[in-house]
């Protein structure tokens, strides 16, 4: 079995490789990958980890300038209990917005996978995405994850193939019927 993997960096790769010439025509991989940017465009994956808490970071110095000013304002002590509240609700709220748009994603490669694996598996191909080099079902949470599709050929299916074309014969000279043989045909059936 041959296996082919190709990951996602803003799109998934559409680069053509030899080892899957004796399965996939150029057109069909062109247009099989296009499928899988266009999902993977509509949904994209959350951005680096790193952007999200640079942002929340600076959203918390903001509100903690905010709170200060309001604190030294009123001289209300109960007004810094906001604070912590306000960062705790700001870092579920990212936490739940990064992870939704990563299961989108993945539910909706996972998707179209599936239904090019219902068609293809009959040619002996399977797609499979995978994330970090593993199947998608582990979750780790601090780092952005590495996506990437696996095209698995099986050869069997190819060999079978070849060895069906290889049975069927054309004849080599042309079947050709006289006038003679063609009227005495009509005429069996006409009686």
């Amino acid at each position: 079995m041959k296996s082919v993997r190709f990951y996602y960096r803003k799109k998934f790769d559409d680069q053509y490789t030899f080892e899957l010439e004796s399965n996939l025509t150029i057109h069909e991989f062109h247009a099989i990958m296009a499928l899988f940017n266009q999902v993977a465009k509509r949904h994209p994956p959350p951005t680096s980890r790193m952007y999200y808490m640079m942002g929340l970071f600076m959203l918390w110095m903001v509100a903690f300038t905010v709170f200060y000013y309001v604190w030294i304002k009123f001289h209300a002590s109960y007004i810094l209990l906001g604070l912590p509240v306000f960062m705790l609700l700001t870092s579920f709220i990212l936490a739940w917005v990064s992870k939704r748009r990563m299961i989108k994603f993945e539910n909706e490669i996972l998707q179209v996978c599936s239904r090019l694996n219902a068609t293809e598996n009959i040619r002996g191909i399977n797609f499979r995405f995978t994330r970090d080099g593993l199947d998608i079902t582990h979750c780790r949470y601090f780092y952005k994850p590495n996506y990437a599709i696996d095209i698995e050929m099986d050869e069997r299916f190819t060999a079978l193939n070849q060895f069906h074309q290889s049975n069927i014969s054309v004849p080599t000279t042309a079947f050709t019927i006289n006038e003679k043989q063609a009227l005495s045909m009509f005429d069996y059936i006409n009686v």
